[in-house]
């Protein structure tokens, strides 16, 4: 039977928007009784239903209550009773619960929702029974100890005014315990002291309930079983054995671990058959576990082993059961090798385990794990660590992924993946090493480029690997045997820096480096580092042309035998200071436009002049040097000098210059930067009596008087001048603009105001106000008034300039409008500020709603995690409590209070997927006698995934465009709340060819050399382990990568190829670059791409005319050692706000030159003489050529005039001259000498000549041998017999060496006399074919033979050869007579072969 139930309300609309005068039917259908059913609500001539989004037992509490049905039992949703069929008149209903009826809940105006009707909320109520309470201990857990005490909570739903609770055992009738909670409390706590076995049981609570004069009792709650133990539940343990194996020299990591919620407890370690426990540690007092560590074991550590805990509980200590037993195996039979090199010290890395070798993976493999290597394997150091090809490896393969720091006793003990069966080396071939007795050489690095000025600082560092902070660096010069400088290397750098200062010709030469380290006491040398030179240029002057007098003109500066001039691009006035000092003319008064003191007839020798002012000469300052640019017309610099300085610059610490009586002023005076350590004068316009008189510090330029407890007398004009000694001299500046200082008898009003963008108060918060003077202002008296009111409301001493007042527990009485002022005290008067302006503070008894977020991005989890919510009230309140619904049910899932905390957190452990949902909060506030219930916040969804978070991915260098060719790496990042184990890349869903290295909680894939088939969308995910369950994440966002088929850059309507408008191929079109930022980096890039030298100018506006394709890139800020445009930081491709007016332009130096190395070997011996060639192609205007070794300068050739090449020779090369040459030329390029780019690099390699092999003579079975060795075999290599003859040597014999000797067979028959014999050792290295030195001949004895075959063969051979020759000469007669010549070459070569002589002709036929 169905029951339908009416009532008419009276809605008002307050909350809901609801007319005013408008009456509600309210009804509950599809029930099995009157009270229950699908909630129905009449309007608009229609009944229509109620969306569940955010129903909750609150909401069924005020239906009940509308519907006399009594007790809200269930709230229901997803359409429990049925769908509706007509309207959807209500959405977003919450109620507090203390609602007489739904119109005075909040909720969407009628009709407005966003539901269909499968969310059709629903209620059941109970007439006669009051909701279950909630019944929870006040541990996380129902095992007891024997003696501790236990609180049990009983708690209601707070929605109806509670007479008492009642505790029950066993479902006894009669309860237990009773408790009478204070006006309108929800809750009882029940106190089971000193339990013991004889309160075990099930225990569940209930509670009366008040209504309408009668008493209800509630149905029982859910039950709770308490079980009494003797001792706490034992701990947990676990080991960190990897792949269940501990190895020997292992930290063994035990860990021990207490229930949740007993932390900062006492735990002790046992092994099977010691007395005591070996171990004992405290927890930290947020944890409840500890790790017990064993260093280096053996397998004297191998045992069962176990723990236990102490916990204090109630101020009570109770002791844990013994966890299980831990068996603790190590094996010790380990061993490692360096395997197929040339010597026990060098090859594939392999270790001894589990009866077999097996191989290490080389992905991930660095110096660090290689120093590991070399110090078990006594074999000193690391100098090379390197993975081979996968090809190379070799099961099985017990390492991988090996990360040592560098000091670990064993390879085996470093972080790794290990010894799994099926452990394999996908991204990598086996890791190789090479080791040496001493440390690696450092890296040693020069600023500059080789050449410097007299007057200069030169920086000169030298870096070590990480493995070696700590180390003692030495620098050498050549010619000198002890070190120039030492330094030691910081623990925190792996450098250390020599600073050379104001340089001279002395310090022209070779400069290196090398290092010691310390090991047990022993001090270690490392190899040299590769030397570089510095050169001095000395032969420079400088003078000012073209002016006045000698202190004014054009800068010009002599060098290399001629004056030439500077660049005005970039000439400030600190540049012209450096000028003057260095002449002695005092100091820089003003630039001049370039060109105003006329154009300089030499070549432009400095660009681009940086200088701070306080440089000794102009050469020492930053620029780009020597013909580097081409000047506009009339560009040249000049300078103004003075003999007086530049006037100071005088203002106010304070932006206006209104002052209070009694207050301080302040007035900072600055000079030039380049003026450190100047006199100070402050002086008061008509006083010249008042000047005050302050010093800089030797290193400052400005200074700060202050005039304290001012008064009217002071107000006025003020300026400032200085002096400043200089060059044996004191100058006097001109005086400083004025400034003026206007003081007033009252102080100024401070500002006011509240922390919070409207003046809305809760009734309860604490409300905080800000008074703020002006900052000069410290030591104040502030005070906060309510307009109205002529007592102060509260007053604060401040030692800044401002206070702030905090109204606690606000209430009605405190709203309205509020004024502050401050006092200063100064010389013993008081000063009263003007008022502030006023803010009011409206109170109300609404609590503001709370706002709830999850603490974490996104609200996706996957089963097992906890979830902490974040609920947020709107201020502080003297007592608050916070709780956390699921929508659709009635009871909170989590509560937190009562605190005074403006937010709690509130967590659902072991989340599941039957707990996926919405979740709201609110909070309630006892002020006074009354409790005040906020509305519930905006609901957060929780979701359940069988995925954890997707990472992110990202580009590690992200271009604007993707070139073919490029090397390209994607982060995979996973989210800070997972450990994850393991990353994968997939593209188009397939995993691409990268290298993978992975960084914590994140892993880099480069894809190198990237191709058109690298283009499509990528996505990464990674594997974690979330309560010992191992989870993929869900995929990232993908990420879609363009690779451009065909890019290219052009220079187009200049003079050649290397000048003009820089225009870039894209999608089939050429297009132009907007000259917006257009500069000389830029520019680099075009000319280093195009292999036409350096960039001399960076034109803009079309300087080569307007292109009429699209604008494909603008704003471009290249470095300048970028490889192509597209690779500079730009907008994005084809977005810009240019015309072709604006098209970007360059010209270069030139193509760059060609080197080349006579003889053009591939490697050279030792002694040797190498001659490096330096050709520029068709270009005839160069002066000079530029030799590098290694990128560092080597020394340089002039060219005479027309010469087209230069030759660099080293006379007896040796293994310091092993390295990569280039070459650079100096050219004129529109009457500027400008550099060309940098050659290709030719590698000069060098190796020690070969050793003479050792002869032997044998007898082997009765024959004469030669047998031919070398003590080590090289490469490629080929021994050769030689036979000493009358007109030399000859070859006779030749055999390709598998080992380190050769056996030649020779053959004693024949005449009878002595054969002399020699070895000729020869390798092939490099394309070219090295030999050694001939040994000494050994003489071998031949006896005669009357070989019958011999000689009948010799006789049939001649006579053959008679009648071929014969029948030759007819023929030629025959050819002769009829035209055709005819050409026999006749071979006879004699072979015993089945007795008989073979002889060949070849018949050559030649047209004449």
């Amino acid at each position: 039977m169905i029951f339908t139930v009416f009532l008419t309300i009276a809605a008002f609309g307050v909350k809901n928007g609801f007319g005013s005068e408008e009456v509600l039917l309210v009804r509950l259908t599809n029930g099995s009784s009157p009270c229950e059913g699908r909630v129905e609500i009449f309007h608009n001539q229609s009944w229509g239903t109620v969306c569940d989004d955010y129903w909750d037992l609150a909401d069924v509490v005020v239906v009940c209550r509308q519907l006399g049905c009594g007790f809200a039992e269930l709230a229901r949703g997803s359409a429990t009773f049925g769908v509706g069929t007509d309207n959807i008149w209500l959405d977003d209903v919450k109620c507090e619960g203390m609602e007489q009826s739904l119109g005075e809940c909040a909720s969407h105006q009628l009709g407005k929702h966003n539901c269909h009707h499968r969310e059709d909320a629903g209620a059941i109520c109970n007439r006669d029974q009051p909701p279950k309470p909630i019944l929870s201990l006040s541990r996380s857990v129902d095992v007891l100890v024997k003696g501790e005490d236990i609180l049990i909570y009983c708690g209601s739903l707070g929605f109806y005014k509670n007479a008492a609770f009642y505790l029950y055992r066993d479902g006894e009738s009669n309860p237990i315990a009773s408790r009478t909670p204070k006006s309108r409390g929800n809750s009882a706590a029940f106190l089971l002291k000193n339990i013991n076995e004889d309160q075990e049981g099930n225990y569940s609570c209930g509670y009366d309930v008040e209504e309408s004069g009668r008493v209800f009792t509630s149905a029982r709650s859910q039950s709770i079983t308490i079980t009494v133990k003797d001792q706490l539940k034992g701990p947990k343990i676990r080991d960190n054995a990897r792949a269940n194996v501990l190895v020997r020299g292992q930290l063994l990591e035990i860990t021990c671990e207490a229930p949740s919620f007993l932390s900062g407890s006492r735990f002790h370690l046992h092994k099977r058959g010691d007395d005591n426990f070996m171990a004992s540690m405290v927890a930290s007092a947020r944890s409840n576990s500890v790790v017990f560590q064993i260093p280096d074991i053996t397998s004297r550590e191998e045992g069962n082993y176990s723990c236990d805990y102490q916990a204090e509980i109630a101020g009570k200590l109770f002791n844990s059961n013994r966890s299980l037993d831990l068996k603790v195996q190590v094996i010790d039979d380990l061993d490692l090798r360096l395997a197929d090199g040339q010597s026990r010290c060098s090859g594939f890395v392999q270790v001894f385990f589990n009866g077999t070798w097996g191989s290490v993976c080389g992905s991930s493999w660095d110096i660090a794990d290689a120093q590991v290597v070399c110090r078990q394997m006594g074999c000193g150091f690391a100098k090379t660590s390197s993975p081979t090809s996968v090809q190379d490896i070799e099961p099985p393969v017990y390492l991988s992924v090996v990360r040592c720091g560098g000091a670990e006793r064993y390879l085996w003990v470093c972080p790794a993946r290990a010894w799994t069966k099926d452990l394999t080396c996908d991204r990598g071939g086996a890791a190789r090493v090479t080791c040496t007795d001493t440390p690696s050489e450092p890296v040693f690095t020069i600023s500059g480029k080789g050449m410097y000025f007299k007057g200069e600082s030169i920086e000169i560092v030298c870096r070590v690997t990480s493995l070696y902070r700590g180390a003692k660096m030495l620098l050498f010069r050549d010619g000198q045997k002890e070190p120039l400088m030492t330094a030691n290397v910081t623990s925190t750098l792996n450098m250390a820096k020599f600073n050379m200062t104001n340089i001279n010709k002395t310090h022209d030469g070779k400069y290196w480096c090398n290092y010691q380290i310390e090991v047990a006491e022993i001090t270690f040398q490392s190899a040299n580092s590769l030397p570089k030179e510095i050169t001095v240029v000395e032969d420079m002057d400088l003078r000012l042309v073209g002016g006045t007098d000698t202190c004014s003109g054009r800068v010009e500066s002599f060098y290399n035998g001629t004056w030439g001039s500077i660049c005005a691009s970039g000439w400030n006035i600190l540049n012209g200071q450096v000028v003057c000092s260095q002449l002695g003319c005092g100091f820089g008064r003003a630039i001049v436009p370039g060109g105003h003191f006329g154009e300089a007839s030499g070549p432009i020798l400095f660009d681009h002049v940086r200088c701070t002012g306080l440089e000794a000469f102009i050469w020492n300052c930053p620029s780009q040097r020597l013909n580097t640019r081409t000047c506009h017309e009339r560009n040249d610099a000049g300078v103004i000098c003075s003999d007086r300085p530049q006037q100071p610059e005088i203002g106010l610490l304070r932006p206006l210059g209104f002052y209070a009586q009694g207050e301080t002023i302040e007035i900072q005076c600055v000079s030039p930067p380049y003026l450190p350590g100047a006199t100070f004068h402050l002086e008061k316009a008509g006083n010249p009596s008042m000047n005050n008189t302050v010093v800089a510090a030797e290193n400052s330029s400005n200074v700060t008087f202050s005039i304290e407890n001012i008064n009217l007398t002071q107000a006025g004009i003020y300026q400032c001048w200085y002096q400043i000694q200089t060059q044996g001299k004191c100058y006097n500046s001109t005086t400083s603009d004025q400034i003026k200082v206007s003081v007033i008898e009252r102080p100024s009003g401070p500002l006011i105001r509240l922390f919070r963008d409207n003046s809305r108060y809760s009734i309860g918060e604490f409300v905080d106000i800000q008074c703020t003077a002006p900052s000069v202002i410290s030591g104040a008296i502030f005070n906060l008034r309510k307009v109205g009111a002529e007592e102060v409301v509260q007053s604060k001493l401040s030692a800044g300039f401002a206070a702030t007042f905090t109204i606690a527990n606000v209430t009605y009485a405190n709203g309205g409008d509020y004024t502050c002022s401050y006092q200063l005290k100064r010389s013993g008067q008081l000063y009263n500020s003007t008022e502030s302006n006023a803010i009011n503070v409206n109170v109300t008894d609404e609590l503001q709603r709370p706002v709830i977020d999850v603490l974490r991005p996104i609200a996706t989890f996957v089963p097992g995690e906890d979830i902490i919510f974040r609920c947020s009230a709107s201020s502080v309140f003297a007592e608050i409590t916070f709780f956390l619904y699921k929508v659709g049910e009635s009871g909170a899932v989590s509560v937190e209070g009562p605190n005074t905390s403006s937010n709690a957190k509130l967590t659902i452990y072991n989340m599941t997927n039957i707990q996926e949902s919405y979740f709201t909060c609110m909070f309630k506030v006892a002020i006074g006698k009354r409790l005040y219930i906020s509305t519930h916040s905006d609901r957060v969804q929780i979701s359940i995934s069988d995925f954890t978070e997707k990472p992110s991915i990202s580009l590690k260098f992200p271009f604007k465009v993707y070139p073919q060719g490029q090397i390209l790496t994607f982060i995979c990042t996973a989210p800070k709340q997972y450990q994850p184990r393991d990353f994968q890349l997939y593209k188009d869903k397939r995993v691409p060819v990268a290298r993978v290295e992975l960084r914590g909680a994140s892993a880099e894939f480069t894809i190198l050399n990237t191709s058109m088939s690298d283009q499509g969308e990528y996505v990464c995910i990674y594997q974690t382990t979330v309560k010992n369950r191992r989870y993929n994440s869900s995929a990232s966002d993908p990420f879609s990568l363009s690779v451009a088929e065909n890019m290219q850059h052009r220079l187009v309507n200049g003079t050649n190829r290397c000048n003009g408008r820089v225009e870039i191929f894209f999608g089939d079109q050429w297009g132009t670059i907007c000259d917006d930022h257009w500069g000389l980096s830029d520019a680099r890039v075009v000319c280093g791409t195009m292999g036409c030298g350096d960039a001399v100018t960076a034109p803009t506006h079309a300087k080569f005319g307007q292109g009429i394709g699209p604008i494909w890139l603008d704003d471009v800020a290249c470095r300048g050692d970028e490889s192509a445009l597209w690779q500079c930081g730009s907008r994005i491709w084809g977005q810009h706000n240019c015309q072709h007016g604006e098209d970007a332009s360059a010209v270069c130096s030139g193509i760059k030159p060609t080197i080349r190395l006579v003889p053009d070997y591939g490697i050279f011996v030792n002694g040797e003489m190498v001659k490096i060639n330096c050709s520029l192609g068709g270009r005839n205007a160069s002066h000079r050529i530029d030799f590098y070794k290694d990128l560092s300068y080597l020394g340089h050739r002039i060219l005479d005039l027309g010469v087209q090449w230069a030759v660099y020779e080293i006379s007896n090369v040796s293994a310091q001259d092993v390295g990569n040459y280039s070459c650079v030329f100096h050219n004129q390029v529109s009457g500027t000498s400008v550099n060309s780019s940098m050659s290709s690099p030719v590698l000069i390699a060098v190796t020690d000549p070969l050793p003479m092999p050792k002869i032997d003579l044998l007898t082997v079975d009765g024959l004469q041998v030669v047998n031919c060795s070398v003590d080590k075999m090289r490469g490629n290599s080929t021994m050769n017999l030689f036979q000493l003859r009358s007109n030399g040597t000859k070859q006779i014999l030749s055999v390709q060496m598998s080992n380190c000797s050769s056996t030649f067979h020779l053959n004693t028959t024949g005449s009878a006399g002595e054969n002399h014999y020699a070895c000729l050792y020869q390798v092939q290295v490099n394309g070219r074919s090295l030999k050694s030195s001939y040994t000494q001949y050994v003489q071998v004895a031949t006896s005669g033979s009357s070989n019958v075959k011999s000689i009948v063969g010799w006789f049939l051979a001649v006579l053959i050869a008679i009648l071929v020759l014969v029948a030759s000469v007819l023929y030629c007669k025959r050819s002769q007579s009829s035209g055709i010549k005819r050409e026999y070459r006749i071979y006879v070569r004699e072979r015993l072969l089945d007795d008989m002589t073979h002889i060949e002709a070849i018949d050559d036929d030649r047209a004449h």
